[in-house]
């Protein structure tokens, strides 16, 4: 997939909001007050001077209409503010069966995603990648809003630890993040 581009303008606040999504889905997590649902108004409904500019046609989904978006939408970026659905084993499913529609979907929320209640059939997992859990960053003046990774794992020293084996379910990109992490202890559960 290319690089995907999300970028809003208000000509009248100076005030800029930049999103670039290189995976298909991307998280934006944080606080309250730094944005991300403001973000969402001005691209649903942008008022007189706001310029959104997208590299894909942007929709919004919302608790009641979330199902049905995904299934009827190709090549946009999906966008759920605070949707609980987006925690569901029934979401993580239709975004797997959906995936010939070619979307991409910025999930903003103030939570874990993923958190799954006991009582659901939790077959299903929302898989996304811990590069792409972002959070909102404003510059000092307050006008720019960009993303900054959530989690920042270049300070974690491994070589401080006494780990002789770390054996991962991921043969894929989860083997890769933990072998990148802890080197050559880490075994894959389909080879052991």
């Amino acid at each position: 997939m290319s690089f995907i581009n999300l970028e809003v303008k208000d000509s009248e606040t100076g005030m800029q909001w930049t999103i670039g999504l290189d995976r298909r889905i991307t998280v934006i997590r944080g606080d309250s007050g730094v944005g991300k649902s403001e973000l969402v108004s001005l691209i649903i409904n942008p008022p007189l001077g706001v310029d959104v500019y997208s590299t894909l046609p942007c929709i919004a989904a919302d608790n009641n209409n979330w199902n049905v978006i995904l299934e009827g939408t190709e090549d946009s970026i999906i966008i759920l503010d605070d949707v609980e659905a987006v925690s569901s084993s029934a979401f993580a499913k239709k975004i797997k069966d959906t995936v010939k529609n070619r979307n991409y979907f910025l999930i903003i929320g103030r939570e874990q995603i993923g958190e799954q209640s006991l009582n659901e059939d939790n077959f299903y997992r929302l898989s996304y990648s811990v590069d792409s859990v972002l959070k909102f960053v404003i510059s000092d003046d307050g006008k720019m809003h960009y993303t900054v990774p959530f989690f920042d794992l270049r300070g974690v020293r491994t070589s401080d630890m006494n780990i002789k084996t770390v054996l991962v379910e991921d043969s894929a990109d989860g083997f890769k993040f933990f072998n990148h992490l802890f080197g050559d202890c880490v075994v894959s559960a389909k080879k052991w």
